[in-house]
């Protein structure tokens, strides 16, 4: 019976043994690997398996055991549920916190924050955003941006029609966010602000339709960008607002000069100012030529601001017709067109 007892006290202390040697093997395996590196970037596609995920990371040393990993991501279920993206490790972690990030979708990007003036156009729009995410200076000074997916040309080609609803802001993109990606998120941006303001759109188109005049909330959209490029303050917006809406609604042409500025810009020659716009220019066939054309320009001209769009639907009533903005960025108004005359030689010297 001793005999009996004494071998299997050896067993259980053999086995004890074991699983003590096996804890601690497993213990060692989850930490960080020694050689963890800094910074390192491991993409993970969409609907990598276990397996391959694992290899990666072996490989790029983020873990000291692929079985390990294997092993954990099956006790959790998991093997469908790593997230795809580009994950950031930039300090030594055990391979329960690798797991949890990658099945929860913690990539750790850093964001990249980006302001678009109210009034860009797409364009402008397009260049400042290649210089935050895409720029080769960017790109020398942090390794995150050897990730960067945005393409300038791509963004210009998906956002051509897109002029006046990509709404100027600050943003935090990631650096691996493509065009695609970035359009999205501002027009969702443009949506929220919109309904935001939904009230007094509807009340100002309500009172148009009354007025026999039906503007739409896409002219509104055009409006406001006109308005972002005549005037600066709120007052002066909503006075010119007054004018041309006046101006529409009574079938006269516009004669707004910023939309031959924007002409110009699409036809991929050098941007005039107001000041400058030659003879050929203002007798030009461009539908954004609204010295020529009745109506408001086919598109907006740029992507308007939140004011301006709440000016352009809270018009002022004046008895103005005319307007101008001298060299000092003054408005000067006048209710006839001898008055505008006297305004010109007055304030431009001409």
């Amino acid at each position: 019976m001793e005999s009996r007892l004494s071998h299997f006290s050896l067993v259980c202390i053999a086995v004890a043994c074991l699983v003590i040697l096996a804890g601690g093997i497993a213990l060692a395996e989850m930490r960080a690997p020694a050689n963890f590196p800094v910074n390192v970037i491991v993409p993970v596609e969409n609907g990598a398996g276990a397996g391959s995920v694992a290899g990666e990371l072996s490989a790029d040393h983020i873990i000291r055991s692929q079985f390990l990993f294997k092993v954990i991501i099956t006790l959790l279920r998991a093997k469908n549920s790593i997230g795809a993206g580009d994950y950031v490790f930039s300090k030594p972690e055990n391979v329960w916190t690798v797991v949890n990030r990658l099945i929860h979708s913690e990539q750790d990007l850093p964001a990249v924050r980006v302001t678009i003036p109210e009034g860009s156009t797409v364009r402008q729009t397009a260049t400042i955003l290649n210089s935050a995410l895409a720029s080769s200076t960017s790109a020398s000074s942090s390794p995150f941006f050897a990730i960067s997916q945005f393409n300038e040309t791509q963004f210009l080609n998906i956002a051509s029609t897109s002029e006046g609803y990509l709404f100027p802001d600050t943003y935090l993109f990631l650096p691996n966010d493509t065009a695609t990606a970035v359009i999205s998120i501002m027009k969702d941006n443009f949506n929220k602000k919109i309904l935001s303001i939904q009230p007094q759109i509807n009340a100002f188109l309500a009172s148009s339709s009354a007025a026999g005049f039906h503007a739409t909330q896409n002219d509104v959209v055009i409006m406001a960008s006109i308005l972002e490029k005549e005037a600066t303050s709120t007052a002066d917006r909503r006075i010119i607002a007054g004018i041309l809406w006046k101006r529409l609604e009574s079938g006269q042409l516009l004669q707004v000069d910023p939309s031959l500025v924007y002409a110009n810009l699409l036809a991929g020659q050098k941007l005039s100012i107001a000041s400058t716009l030659t003879a050929d220019e203002l007798a030009g066939t461009s539908p954004y030529n609204t010295y020529r054309y009745k109506g408001l320009p086919p598109t907006p001209i740029d992507n308007p601001g939140i004011d301006a769009l709440i000016d352009a639907v809270t018009p002022t009533a004046t008895s103005y017709w005319y307007y101008l903005n001298d060299s000092k960025g003054v408005m000067h108004y006048s209710a006839t067109y001898e008055g505008q005359l006297a305004n010109q030689a007055k304030y431009l010297g001409n």
